[in-house]
């Protein structure tokens, strides 16, 4: 129920701009939210801007290099995907792989999901074998800590089967999606 969601968010966000000041963790995390309302909404401008502010504070409060920066610049990721616009996207992702790896470790949740990601955006210019490293690397850290279920595995075997079929390795491509439906029941 996003409209909801919305007017909570908006609601929480007043009271944390006037509680805690305009340069707080808790407001970059409630526009945080409201930008993921954005998102989905492919209301792209203002999911931006949103997630504009809260890098902008994050930065100020934890640094360029902390992992809640990161999660900020992925975000900004997503938007850049949500454009269409991949070479951005790839640039945002490698980013926050960058910093996620740098603040929480090589094998981190965070490390796993940015690298997905970047697959993805690597997918999506055509650019296969790098999209399969990167994508192969975020499954293999995600399926040792995660539920089978969790969405980004889901999207990770589509993901793979499109990049091992894109390179020929049909072999490949059909073990992943038969390992896909198996997942399903």
């Amino acid at each position: 129920r996003p409209d909801e969601a919305r007017a909570l968010l908006s609601e929480a966000l007043a009271i944390q701009l006037r509680t805690a000041g305009p340069n707080h963790p808790r407001v970059a995390s409630a526009l945080n939210e409201l930008a993921s309302l954005d998102l989905a909404a492919k209301q792209f401008d203002e999911a931006e801007a949103s997630y504009r502010r809260v890098r902008a504070i994050y930065q100020q409060v934890h640094g360029p290099d902390d992992w809640r920066t990161g999660i900020a610049i992925s975000n900004l990721g997503a938007v850049a995907n949500g454009r269409e616009d991949y070479r951005a996207a790839e640039a945002q992702f490698r980013e926050a792989k960058r910093i996620f790896t740098a603040s929480q470790g090589a094998t981190h949740v965070n490390t796993a999901i940015a690298r997905l990601k970047l697959g993805r955006s690597l997918l999506r210019q055509t650019r296969y074998q790098e999209a399969l490293d990167e994508t192969k690397a975020g499954f293999d850290i995600l399926v040792t800590q995660a539920e089978p279920s969790v969405s980004y595995l889901k999207a990770a075997r589509t993901d793979l089967a499109a990049e091992y079929e894109a390179l020929g390795r049909k072999g490949e491509a059909e073990r992943i999606r038969a390992d896909t439906v198996a997942k399903k029941s």
